[in-house]
């Protein structure tokens, strides 16, 4: 028993960590609670460079670098995409700031595992800012790539939020999106806040070429790619209330952040009425219990979100699609939604069995022809028989 409870402690000593950096100790040192290898990303778009500046990482092989220099340690200027400062061993985060200076800021140090560490190629850390084409492509990266999204932006509410849209995916690929950061083992089945191909309510799954834009106001989440995808991500909030699709068969996302009102949003799904088709929703929340999620529109439902998927769906599509929430204010909700079109209607019409209106009508007149021509052949020889 020995063997299995030392790879147990490893691994707890090894975890993954997302940290805030008013955590740390102000005028003195702290240490890093992970045990090398692993490697340290920073995010802090919205704290002064000026403090930044005046706080280090101080690895046991002499490596020193400022919070500042880690912030700006990415692969290419002008991006988002961060390069990993690794640890050998062990590290102390060094502060000469008081405590109210410390208390001030609002970025993470980003602590990753060994094996997250090693995998240079399918394991990647972006600080979402400006606009910037996302492209995991297949065949030219790995077959399964991890991107993990960190966003500290507080100057806009609501906070922390991240854009994507222009989504270019292949069928036959697929991308899930989890909150959070990711650990070393499989995520829970049916966690995922989003995914493509989706998971419909019938246990079955659908690859969607059509994505619609949407925001996120999370400080941490990540996509994990199978085959390759496309998409844009900026630090920005595009609210989808009384927005309109931009296909018949597509898919979406809605969030409702933490500490936001409850409110109603509603879409325009654009719909033919002489089309049939399904309208979906999955539904993932951490919310109090007496919290509700409801949808409005091709039918009601209503649910209380939990952290695996809860699905809806109807056989039907309406002219709109709503979401609200209720008592959530302290809690957040997680909405992927997709609409099908089906096969359009085929109009019918009353008729006898066998018989239409139009060739009953037929029918009548070639009768009435018939009749007249018996009996006009009938007349004339006896009208004839009785000249002569």
């Amino acid at each position: 028993m020995i063997i299995p409870i030392v790879f147990a402690l490893f691994a707890v000593c090894n975890s993954q960590k997302l940290l805030d950096l008013k955590s740390f100790n102000a005028a003195g040192d702290t240490k890093i609670d992970a045990t090398g290898p692993y490697s340290i990303y920073v995010s802090a778009s919205s704290d002064d460079d000026a403090l930044l500046k005046q706080i280090s990482v101080k690895t046991s092989d002499n490596q020193v670098k400022t919070l500042f220099d880690l912030k700006n340690n990415k692969i290419m200027m002008n991006t988002g995409l961060l390069q990993p400062f690794a640890v050998t061993t062990s590290a102390v985060v060094s502060s000469t700031l008081s405590q109210d200076q410390m208390n001030q800021l609002k970025g993470y140090l980003y602590v990753t595992t060994a094996q997250q560490l090693q995998n240079t190629k399918g394991f990647l850390v972006f600080d979402v800012g400006a606009s910037e084409k996302i492209q995991i492509s297949a065949g030219i990266m790995p077959d399964d790539v991890t991107i993990v999204f960190l966003n500290t932006n507080y100057k806009i509410q609501p906070y922390q939020p991240s854009t994507i849209s222009a989504w270019v995916q292949a069928e036959g690929s697929s991308v899930n999106i989890y909150e959070g950061i990711p650990t070393d083992v499989d995520e829970k089945k049916d966690s995922q806040i989003f995914s493509n191909p989706v998971t419909l309510s019938g246990g079955n799954s659908k690859f969607f070429p059509t994505v619609q834009i949407f925001s996120l106001n999370l400080g941490s989440f990540y996509v994990k790619s199978h085959k390759g995808v496309q998409f844009v991500i900026e630090s920005s909030f595009t609210d989808i209330d009384n927005s309109f699709t931009t296909a018949k068969t597509t898919t979406g996302f809605y969030m409702k952040p933490i500490a936001s009102p409850d409110r109603k949003v509603t879409i325009h799904t654009g719909h033919d009425n002489n089309f049939n088709g399904t309208t979906g929703v999955n539904v993932v929340g951490n919310v109090a219990t007496n919290a509700n999620f409801a949808v409005t529109g091709p039918g009601n439902w209503a649910v209380t979100p939990s952290a695996t998927i809860q699905p809806w769906s109807v056989a039907t599509i309406a002219d709109t699609l709503s979401f609200e929430t209720v008592n959530s204010v302290a809690g957040e909700v997680f909405v992927q939604y997709y609409l099908i079109e089906g096969a359009q209607n085929i109009p019918t019409t009353t008729s006898l069995p066998g018989r239409s209106t139009t060739a009953r009508g037929v029918q009548t007149t070639t009768k009435s022809t018939a009749t007249v021509q018996f009996l006009t052949s009938m007349l004339i020889p006896v009208i004839g028989a009785r000249l002569l």
